[in-house]
């Protein structure tokens, strides 16, 4: 008799894995969610379930999804699996790569608690994305805003936004030692007058008092009182065309040298760290010269010994930057906003009345969605408190 099964291991792979992925983004934003009662039918109404239960099923999701990956039997085919597959084109050997890049991350992140465990971090790193070939890096036609980038001028989603006085500092050498970092006319824009310049929240432009924000650049490359079209190229990662990247090499590459410096790996943490570094640098487009100029510069510790924890998240900040922003709040929110580690970073001094005083450790759920239909849900969480968004996660704790 014919197996009525499909078994095509990779799809089923591929799903847990993308799932896994997805709840472990989820969780570190909002906290608490909705799990074991999620695919209930016929529930209109949903409890929520502990981050510490999220964790546990991103780790089984994810080992289960290598499990599926590692299959060659049934109807696995790379042909098939291609056909929809815009980033690996069907390679599960990447798939697995990312799968561990999850797994990494979710181990990771539990770096304050007893027990984290930085050798199976360092194992998961170790088995995750090997070079920026294996970045999970999303492509984009870049021909309308149904195919272009999200940071691009044509979906137009960053048009209020400008580049930050904190990352100007990283690249322009106030942070590293006097070091202008090759990566700044790659990633930064200048204004009209050739000024690399940066707000900060509430304050605005503090470089240049006798004018506005308004002569910060845009990330597109362009003045922000001039009108911005389809066709302003801009640069890095704000172009239409450009990838968006989920998970890279680079950032794997420091989870490792963190997780290496927490043991007192240096020598592991080090290594790591530079092969961090330069493989952000190549992703940014950096000539080889310039970065071996950048890496035996006064920026970058020239020792193992020499290295700091706060050399591994600067660095890591710098490769994350508006891509991985989120992870980067994860870090942030490990170290509770430290200025020790984030070398220059100041909360802003004017924070929303219901933080107290506080800064934002979680977004609150969607006002009109579950506050609508699951209010008795979100009360038994504390979520309809006015500070529940300054409430540490249990992921840092």
């Amino acid at each position: 008799m014919k197996n009525p099964l499909k078994e095509q291991w990779d799809y089923v792979g591929v799903a847990k894995s993308i799932r896994a992925w997805s709840w472990q983004s989820s969780t570190d934003v909002y906290g608490e969610m909705i799990l074991s009662q999620v695919f209930e039918p016929n529930r209109y109404v949903f409890d929520y379930d502990s981050q510490e239960a999220v964790y546990q099923e991103v780790e089984g999701l994810a080992l289960a999804a290598i499990q599926d990956l590692e299959r060659t039997d049934g109807g696995v085919s790379q042909a098939s699996l291609g056909r929809g597959d815009l980033v690996y084109k069907g390679d599960r050997s990447k798939w697995i790569k990312f799968t561990y890049s999850v797994l990494a991350r979710n181990a990771h992140h539990l770096s304050n608690k007893s027990n984290y465990n930085p050798d199976k971090v360092i194992e998961y790193c170790d088995k995750a994305l090997a070079s920026n070939t294996d970045n999970f890096n999303v492509p984009h036609a870049g021909t309308s805003t149904s195919d272009g980038n999200f940071f691009g001028p044509t979906r137009n989603n960053l048009r209020s936004y400008r580049q930050s006085a904190y990352i100007l500092s990283l690249l322009n050498g106030n942070i590293f030692n006097g070091v202008q970092d090759p990566r700044l006319p790659l990633m930064l824009s200048a204004s009209p007058d050739g000024v690399y310049r940066g707000v900060s929240p509430v304050v605005g432009d503090g470089t240049n008092t006798t004018g506005n924000v308004a002569r910060i650049p845009l990330l597109w490359g362009v003045p922000p009182t001039v009108t911005v079209a389809a066709q302003i190229p801009g640069k890095y990662i704000f172009t239409d065309k450009a990838t968006h990247p989920l998970i890279t090499y680079s950032e794997i590459q420091f989870i490792k040298a963190e997780a290496a410096f927490k043991k007192a790996d240096l020598a592991t943490a080090y290594d790591a760290f530079t092969k961090g570094v330069r493989a952000h640098m190549e992703f940014a487009g950096v000539a080889t010269a310039d970065i071996d100029t950048y890496l035996t510069s006064a920026a970058i510790p020239q020792s193992p010994d020499a290295l700091t924890l706060s050399d591994i998240m600067l660095q890591k900040y710098i490769s994350l930057w508006v891509h991985g922003a989120l992870e980067t709040w994860v870090d942030m929110r490990r170290y509770r906003y430290n200025s020790e580690v984030y070398k220059g970073f100041v909360l802003p001094a004017t924070l929303f009345v219901s933080n107290s005083g506080n800064p934002a450790y979680r977004l609150r759920p969607r006002y009109n969605s579950e506050f609508v239909w699951n209010l008795d849900a979100l009360n038994k969480i504390g979520a309809t408190e006015d500070n529940f968004h300054t409430i540490e996660p249990w992921f840092i704790k």
